[in-house]
């Protein structure tokens, strides 16, 4: 299932999900610090490397 944090409650209704059965709840919250960390990704200010600051380097 994919969708908005906010559309959750509509989302599992539509889904068929009753009440009480979801046993945990998986978020992809964005970007980490090793992605972020990594200088060869070109976001880092305290590392050599390219400073580049797009997420799909091209």
């Amino acid at each position: 299932m994919l969708g908005q944090f906010s559309e959750a409650e509509a989302l599992l209704i539509k889904a068929g999900v009753q009440p009480g059965t979801i046993d945990g709840v998986l978020l992809d919250l964005g970007c980490s610090s090793m992605q972020l960390d990594a200088p060869e990704r070109g976001f880092s200010l305290r590392k050599d490397g390219p400073l580049d600051m797009r997420m799909d380097g091209d």
